[in-house]
């Protein structure tokens, strides 16, 4: 957003992330904040994102912190709050950055206090551990302000004498400035030099940014078929193109006519695994609608929008530009289509989109159609310019269909669905295999029986004084029950046992004292955590968690307390219902265990 000039909408999205949504922010979320305010030139909102991030974060400020600051208070006229600044940066201890450093320079030659200047360009190469040389090229700009060419060469000379190897940011300022002061000469042993240095990965010395310099300043010059070659040149260790690269000089190719050459590098994008944007496209479909190769332009969009799976990301300017070639080019019906393509790419028509469409579809006599996108510019919440609904409205009276039209005008913007909150459960993909999903029942061990929710889902209570069944516990089943007006059993439970017994995990066994089996009546002992029963995996009467208190479902009768993990009071509950509870993770029906939800109280519940 900030890279757009978006700054206002920067501003509003660090406050929603990172203060209403209690989201932690970091370093580079402050910096990216701070870039926004300098940017908008509001430097003292600047500061005051620097005092808050001293006050409050956890971390201290950055080298890139103390570069967008100074930069913003240099130019709006604040040098000696920027040197104040620098001083604050030294003094905690964050090192002497080159780029800090060059923003005061660069201030101070504007200011022609090239002694000042100097001081702190001293200052720096005794602090600095690693010189970059990018200020040499601030004293050259100056140099060359007041006209000294002859200082600002010698100036530069030092700087190669120093022997010392120079990052590609450096170099490719160097160039660009010898490049702007015609020292084509200089500017090309640079980029030899360049080349040469470049030996990934103990160095690199230029980058995709070092080739768009140099393409640059051959089509500035003329030098078409140069700047393919330049292109194409790589040092010994090949230097990674990207797509921005790509996109620099097809865009070139693209505006001086030279669209086959543009295509050959866009077919050669996929060999070199450089994946093409809305931009590439943008440039060839533009410079195919000029040479009237239409057909070629529907190829290229649907090459876009059916390729890849995770193709280019559409904007409303390409959009636009297809509509705008379309309609020119009488190919209605490809524009419609293209038309019907954008709610797939979730762009959404602007103004201009609704006025090439409906003036084209006026012209060729489609007043249908015509009247069919009015609805949609009307319930889309666009508002048409005056003087496009005059003349749409003057068109379709001509044809008696003004009350037509203007009925369409006056459609009502359709709602836009509420925006998702947090407290709004988003949609979960539960395998087959998940705890809640209907399971296949097997005999033995963990079989399923009639299907339940699982995790977090309330279930349906039986009414009171019906066929209750005992039930066991398990990870979000229940399982069969018994009929509530016979005498119950002694049960043994088990992780997720099903109801017929069988040998092995979860069946019956012979009591012994352990988890599970009936002890003698105990009086209860409190628990770590509980208030009252015992926190466990059994499904005897009255079991609690950690903290939860005892259970009533909807009809069902109050409980023993139970003790230790998993023991049972012998006494049996009232013959009229059944008293067993069930427990498992994450049940909200008369349930307990580790961080269920608190017993519900039904309507019949006996006291």
């Amino acid at each position: 957003m900030v890279r757009a000039g978006r700054h206002d909408d920067a501003v509003a999205l660090f406050d929603f992330f990172f203060r209403r949504s209690n989201i932690v922010p970091n370093i580079v979320s402050y910096n990216t904040l701070i870039l926004a305010h300098v940017d908008a030139t509001r430097v003292d909102d600047a500061m005051q994102v620097y005092r808050d991030m001293l006050g409050s974060a956890p971390f201290s400020p950055s080298a890139v912190t103390f570069r967008h600051l100074t930069k913003g208070l240099v130019a709006a006229g604040r040098i000696r709050d920027a040197l104040d600044l620098l001083r604050e940066m030294v003094g905690r201890g964050a090192g002497a950055d080159s780029l800090v450093y060059n923003n005061l320079i660069a201030g101070y030659i504007d200011l022609d206090d090239w002694g000042k200047a100097f001081e702190l360009f001293n200052e720096l190469t005794e602090r600095c551990v690693v010189y970059d040389g990018v200020v040499h090229t601030t004293f050259m700009e100056g140099y060359w302000k007041q006209g000294k060419d002859k200082e600002a060469m010698d100036n530069y000379e030092s700087l190669l004498q120093r022997g010392f190897k120079m990052t590609p940011a450096t170099c490719n300022v160097l160039l660009e400035t010898l490049f702007k002061h015609d020292k084509h000469k200089e500017a090309n042993n640079l980029w030899e030099t360049m080349m040469d240095n470049h030996t990934p990965p103990s160095f690199i010395g230029i980058n995709a940014e070092s080739y768009n310099v140099m393409v640059n300043q051959c089509f500035k010059e003329g030098k078409f078929e140069e700047a393919i070659e330049v292109f194409h040149r790589q040092p010994r260790k090949n230097v990674q193109m990207d797509v921005g690269c790509f996109n620099n000089i097809i865009g070139k190719l693209c505006e001086n006519g030279m669209l086959a050459e543009a295509e050959k590098l866009f077919e050669e994008m996929e060999t070199k695994s450089v994946l093409p944007d809305v931009y590439t496209y943008t440039y060839l479909v533009d410079s195919c609608f000029k040479e009237g190769r239409v057909e070629d332009t529907m190829q290229y969009f649907f090459k876009m929008a059916d390729g890849r799976e995770h193709g280019p990301k559409f904007n409303i300017a390409f959009f636009n530009r297809m509509f705008e070639g379309l309609t020119e080019a009488g190919r209605i019906d490809d524009a419609l289509k293209v038309y019907g393509r954008m709610p797939d790419k979730e762009i959404k028509p602007n103004t201009a989109t609704y006025e090439m469409l409906v003036k084209a579809l006026c012209k060729e006599g489609y007043l249908d159609r015509a009247r069919d996108l009015v609805t949609d510019m009307a319930r889309a919440g666009v508002e048409p310019p005056q003087l496009f609904r005059e003349s749409v409205v003057d068109i379709f009276k001509k044809s008696d269909r003004q009350e037509e039209i203007e009925k369409a005008f006056e459609e009502q913007p359709l709602p836009t669905p509420p925006p998702r909150t947090e407290n709004q459960p988003r949609t979960e993909y539960r395998p087959r295999n998940a705890v809640g999903v209907p399971q296949v029942k097997q005999p033995g061990l963990s079989s399923a029986a009639p299907v339940q929710p699982g995790y977090g889902y309330s279930q349906p209570q039986p009414p009171a004084f019906k066929d209750a069944q005992n039930q066991q516990p398990g990870f979000g089943y229940s399982q069969p029950q018994q009929p509530a007006f016979k005498n119950t059993q002694n049960q043994q439970s088990g992780f997720d046992s099903s109801r017929q017994w069988h040998s092995g995990f979860g069946a019956p066994q012979a009591q012994h004292p352990g988890y599970g089996t009936p002890q003698p009546v105990q009086a209860p002992r409190p628990q770590f955590g509980a208030s009252q029963g015992v926190p466990g995996y059994s499904n005897h009467p009255s079991q609690v968690g950690y903290g939860s208190q005892p259970q009533s479902g909807y009809g069902f009768a109050p409980h023993q307390e139970q003790v230790l993990y998993g023991n049972q009071v012998p006494p049996a509950p009232p013959a009229y219902v059944a008293s067993q509870s069930q427990s498992s993770h994450g049940n909200h029906w008369s349930q307990s265990g580790h961080g269920s939800p608190q017993g519900q109280l039904g309507n019949n519940q006996i006291s």
